[in-house]
């Protein structure tokens, strides 16, 4: 199996990371093919399932919650610092979903300015009936719609600079998945500890 990334991984910790994370995918891999000085001969056929590259940020976020899960949730395995996440570290703007719930916010009964950093600042507080109303995809999922993972991902990088933003969505999940409307699996759960630890900037809704 050949993945193409849309970038090149040139950091030695971060390639075996990958690697030793695809090797817990794929256990039925050699595991002496890990090491970075390997180079691999192609065969005689192939079949090309996908033309587009994958982002190399998305295979980073998956098979680091991957591990997560495969860690009973513990996040001690993930050894990636921030200068890796090279999109996350160029995004300073933090802003409940993207600008897209306009400009209510209230704090203690007021008005306040939203925090332009990642790091420091105080949660936002917010109306949830209003939020509802101007954001769709919040309220499917409030209501039960059963989200992918891209969609809980955008919605989990939101979610987790609001004051309860993260205990609501982990009801709201274990709450359609004990009546059977939705099949949320671990590694869902664990987008919002992943995303929590790098601190994800919000995604934008049309994402």
């Amino acid at each position: 199996m050949v993945l193409f990334l849309d970038q090149s991984i040139t950091e030695q910790k971060l390639h075996q990371f990958l690697i030793e994370s695809l090797l817990k995918l794929f256990p039925e891999a050699d595991p002496t093919c890990k090491d970075a000085s390997r180079y691999f001969f192609g065969g005689y056929n192939s079949v090309v399932t996908n033309t587009q590259p994958i982002q190399a940020n998305q295979f980073i976020d998956a098979l680091s919650i991957h591990v997560i899960s495969s860690d009973s949730n513990s996040l001690r395995k993930l050894p990636l610092a921030s200068d890796y996440y090279t999109d996350i570290k160029s995004a300073e703007k933090r802003d409940f979903l993207y600008n897209t719930y306009r400009d209510y916010r209230i704090s203690a009964g007021r008005t306040h300015t939203t925090p332009t950093t990642l790091k420091g600042g105080e949660l936002e507080r917010i109306d949830w009936s209003i939020a509802r109303q101007n954001v769709r995809i919040l309220n499917e999922f409030l209501e039960g719609r059963w989200l992918h993972h891209m969609e809980l991902f955008g919605l989990a990088t939101n979610l987790i600079y609001i004051s309860g933003g993260r205990k609501l969505m982990t009801e709201t999940m274990n709450k359609f998945n004990q009546v059977g409307k939705t099949q949320y699996s671990q590694n869902n759960f664990n987008i919002l500890a992943y995303v929590n630890k790098v601190k994800y900037p919000p995604t934008p809704l049309n994402k």
